[in-house]
């Protein structure tokens, strides 16, 4: 899922909250980003890309990822104008879509050196796109 969050003038960006259902373990990276482990493996999500509108261009704003004590994560976020509406984007590091006409299910999936994918898992579609 691709979203953006968006701060209305004068909105507290620390309010929202990500909480992870079925995480065992929720760190903060020391990039600011935050990785949530599950029994199927961990997952590490950079520090969202933060900022406001200028006149002519995007001001970057700094932020990253907090732990409350409950287990969610909020976003912290450096100096901005609270004037002005605030932009927190997640950053989206892959996605695709990918499937055919019944039921797939992925176990692991790498990139090499070329940015080529692989993925391991299982079809019960006739139909899946393979190359060979």
């Amino acid at each position: 899922m691709k979203y953006e969050l968006l701060v209305r003038p004068g909105g507290d960006p620390s309010s929202i909250r990500f909480g992870f259902a079925g995480a065992q373990g929720v760190a903060i990276t020391d990039g600011g980003g935050v990785a949530v482990c599950t029994v199927a493996g961990c997952v590490r999500d950079d520090p969202p890309i933060t900022y406001q509108c200028g006149p002519a261009e995007k001001v970057p704003v700094e932020s990253g990822f907090v732990l409350g004590a409950d287990g969610t994560a909020s976003v912290r976020v450096g100096s901005y104008d609270t004037s002005k509406a605030l932009i927190i984007d997640p950053r989206l590091i892959f996605g695709t879509y990918l499937g055919a006409g019944v039921d797939e299910w992925v176990q692991d999936c790498t990139t090499d050196a070329a940015g080529e994918v692989y993925i391991m898992g299982a079809t019960d579609s006739a139909d899946f796109p393979t190359t060979t």
